[in-house]
């Protein structure tokens, strides 16, 4: 008797569901774990890390830049499970603190996208990115995002941070 393949496709899904499923949770454990020590100790290896770049060469500028990446997406990560836990809680119903919350989103989710795509070249077509012009690129739109979450932090939260002098 021939089993359909039907039969194949539902338990090769059901299967990748299910390592989804592990690999998220395992996921969210270690962006739980993170501390605000830790992100500042990672924002200080990134900008050690992009000022040694030019001096790397080859195999160890792709390592760097490989590094750098990584870092950058850890930063996304964590400044998604900031913003985006109380916003799915209970969402703002000021309109200017939704208004940030969603800026602040957008920009987290554009680097998450632009990192994923250097993470992918640097995989697959290293040469499109041997002069790390768009890791330093990345660098500088996370630096924008913690900036969008600051503005975040300053509008829901006056009293604490309302004398938080930020360019606007």
């Amino acid at each position: 008797m021939a089993i359909p393949i039907s039969i194949y496709i539902c338990i090769g899904m059901a299967m990748l569901t299910i390592a989804y499923g592990i690999m998220h949770a395992l996921e969210l454990r270690r962006i739980e774990s993170e501390t605000s020590g830790d992100v500042l100790d990672r924002a200080r290896q990134i900008s050690e890390a992009l000022q040694k770049l030019k001096e790397l060469e080859g195999k160890e500028r792709e390592a760097s830049c490989r590094a750098i990446a990584r870092a950058v997406r850890n930063d996304c990560d964590f400044l998604l499970d900031l913003v985006w836990q109380p916003y799915s809680d209970a969402p703002p119903k000021d309109k200017e603190l939704e208004r940030l919350t969603n800026e602040a989103l957008s920009q987290i989710h554009h680097v998450y996208r632009m990192v994923n795509w250097i993470l992918f070249l640097l995989r697959f077509r290293p040469s499109l990115v041997r002069d790390c012009r768009r890791v330093t690129e990345a660098v500088l739109r996370s630096r924008q995002m913690w900036i969008a979450y600051a503005r975040l932090l300053r509008a829901q939260y006056p009293e604490e941070y309302g004398s938080l002098a930020l360019e606007e």
